[in-house]
């Protein structure tokens, strides 16, 4: 049982520190979970999705860190008018080697 349970775990760690991918799409909506069916519809929730997941791991990120990947389009602001542009802080916002933060086009096209 306890061999079982070792390799079981062997197996399973290195999944569940694998990279985050988060997605985004002008159609998408900031209650979803991120995910490429589920996609969020602003940066600002994406942003804040990584911090959330930064705290339940310490601080810290997965190996291979997180990254966000947006589909082709436009993304008007959301909320108020100071949600119009995306703030990042270096003490919340930023990856660290070998995990990084990374906002991509999904090579859809221009975002």
């Amino acid at each position: 049982m306890k061999a079982f349970l070792f390799v079981t775990m062997f197996i399973l760690l290195p999944i569940a520190m694998a990279t985050q991918n988060y997605f985004l799409s002008p159609s998408g909506n900031d209650g979803n979970d991120g995910s490429k069916d589920k996609p969020f519809r602003s940066f600002q929730r994406a942003r804040d999705a990584i911090r959330s997941l930064k705290r339940t791991m310490n601080g810290k990120l997965p190996s291979g860190g997180a990254i966000i990947s947006a589909a082709t389009g436009d993304y008007p602001p959301v909320g108020d008018s100071n949600d119009s542009v995306l703030e990042l802080d270096p003490d919340q916002d930023s990856g660290a080697p070998g995990s990084p933060i990374v906002y991509q086009s999904d090579g859809s096209g221009p975002v």
